[in-house]
C-alpha cells in the first residue's frame, strides 16, 4: 500500500512539473507605453497624393474594362440583356 502511494505521489509531481506553465515566473512584464509608438516619417500629403493616383487609375481602369466587357458581350450576342424584343419569336 505504501508503495502504490508513493508511484502515484512520484507520478503526479512529474505530470506537474511536465505539465506546469510558467507564465510569468520571474520575468516583469515591460508594459507598452507612447514612447514605444512609431513616429511617423516624410511628408503626409506627398505620400497621400501618390496612393490616391495608384488607387485612381487602378479604379478608371476596372470601370472601363467592365463597360468594354459588357459592350464586347452585348455586341457579340454572348448575353441578350432584353433592352429590346427578341427578331424573332420561336
Amino acid at each position: 500500500m505504501q508503495g502504490v502511494r508513493s508511484l502515484r505521489l512520484l507520478a503526479r509531481n512529474t505530470l506537474n512539473i511536465v505539465a506546469r506553465r510558467n507564465y510569468g515566473h520571474g520575468r516583469r512584464h515591460k508594459f507598452p507605453t507612447m514612447n514605444d509608438m512609431p513616429v511617423p516619417e516624410g511628408d503626409y500629403w506627398a505620400l497621400y497624393a501618390e496612393r490616391q493616383r495608384k488607387y485612381n487609375t487602378r479604379l478608371a481602369l476596372g470601370v472601363t474594362m467592365s463597360g468594354l466587357g459588357l459592350y464586347v458581350l452585348s455586341t457579340d450576342k454572348i448575353v441578350h440583356f432584353h433592352w429590346s424584343p427578341p427578331d424573332t419569336y420561336e
